[in-house]
């Protein structure tokens, strides 16, 4: 049987990083899922900056540094083209980084699925999008 496919979205990541109350639960369990070996977490190198930027504004350089090292040792990098950039531009979302992400994944040919904290700005998406707690219900 194949592993599902997630790629992982940066608000499930930094959920999980800074174990963000509301929503820690679901990430934490989709991780150990893929602990399990019952899964395969991809992201994209974009997201992987983004976390970066965001960690090191809330705490400090060594944290961000060791949880940019986390995802790169637990998720497969997907990487952007001009491409991904151009059907963001001219695709219906909403958010072009979501867009980016999106066509990212899709162009790959690797994900299977979504996992993010925003359905909604996927709702255009041809591939299935969870939160992680839909995910984990499912």
């Amino acid at each position: 049987m194949n592993k599902p496919r997630l790629f992982v979205d940066s608000d499930v990541i930094l959920d999980l990083v800074l174990q963000r109350e509301d929503h820690y639960e679901f990430a934490q369990i989709l991780f150990d899922q893929y602990q399990q070996g019952k899964n395969v977490l991809y992201t994209s190198s974009i997201i992987v900056a983004n976390i970066h930027f965001i960690i090191r504004k809330l705490h400090d350089l060594k944290f961000a540094n060791s949880s940019v090292s986390f995802v790169s040792k637990h998720f497969k990098i997907i990487d952007a083209n001009n491409e991904d950039i151009e059907n963001a531009i001219l695709s219906k979302f909403s958010d072009f980084e979501d867009g980016v992400q999106y066509f990212s994944a899709l162009r790959s040919k690797k994900v299977d699925a979504m996992v993010t904290g925003n359905v909604k700005d996927y709702k255009h998406a041809l591939l299935p999008v969870f939160t992680p707690k839909q995910w984990c219900m499912r």
